[in-house]
């Protein structure tokens, strides 16, 4: 019986060795599905506050343009005489009615200026331009639209405004690119009259043309900008 020991012993070591084998096997894919987890929570995660972020940006787009139509119906304010001037950005003042100023408080619109979300763009503040943007169903005699720009927007972000606004139709809604005279768009201020000599060419495309809200990459330069148009003209 004594002879049995060692191989009762043997075989006691290779079924531990087996065991101990298995066990860490377990733990590195415990470890490796734990990662997989964790990141794909982090990327939801991040998603979910890009598209809280997106919806704020599309929601201030909705409330200026409002504002806009306030203006040109209860103040019967011409294109021209809408203003922008602020006391926050320079540059939007001109010679006009206050009826006619949206950020005017006592009797114009009294909407309050925008203050990009946090991690929406790199902290450049909203823009007021005007610029064509191509078939809109409102357009009217050519005139440049004026639209409200949000430049430098984050990747992440412009992906989410686009899939809310229903711009792109790939699965992914990947930011068009437009042409890279666009990296322009938004630093000439509208004060009155058409500020778009500077701008480049026609915003449009397959996939932005009659969209009033949409975010696209500047062809080359690689920057994202949301643009949403106040006033079709």
């Amino acid at each position: 019986m004594n002879d049995d020991l060692p191989q009762t012993y043997r075989q006691s070591g290779l079924a531990l060795s087996y065991i101990l084998i298995a066990v860490a096997l377990f733990a590195a894919l415990s470890f490796a599905v734990a990662n997989m987890m964790r990141g794909s929570g982090e990327d939801v995660a991040g998603q979910e506050k890009a598209r809280i972020i997106a919806q704020e940006v599309l929601d201030y787009a909705r409330a200026a343009r409002q504002a806009v139509q306030s203006v040109r119906i209860s103040n019967t304010c011409t294109d021209e005489e809408i203003s922008f001037e602020n006391s926050t950005v320079a540059g939007y003042a001109h010679a006009t009615r206050d009826e006619c100023k949206i950020f005017e408080t006592t009797t114009g619109a009294a909407l309050n200026w925008p203050i990009p979300p946090d991690s929406a763009n790199d902290g450049s503040p909203y823009a007021f331009t005007d610029a064509p943007i191509e078939d809109l169903p409102e357009s009217g005699d050519g005139d440049p639209d004026l639209v409200m720009v949000l430049p430098q927007v984050s990747a992440q972000v412009c992906v989410q405004i686009n899939k809310l606004a229903k711009v792109n139709s790939a699965a992914s809604y990947a930011p068009p690119q437009e042409n890279d005279d666009q990296s322009t768009l938004g630093s000439d201020k509208f004060a009155g009259s058409a500020s778009y000599a500077t701008v480049g060419a026609v915003i449009g495309g397959a996939q932005l043309a009659g969209k009033t809200d949409a975010c696209f990459e500047s062809q080359n330069s690689g920057v994202y900008f949301y643009y949403g148009v106040l006033l079709a003209r």
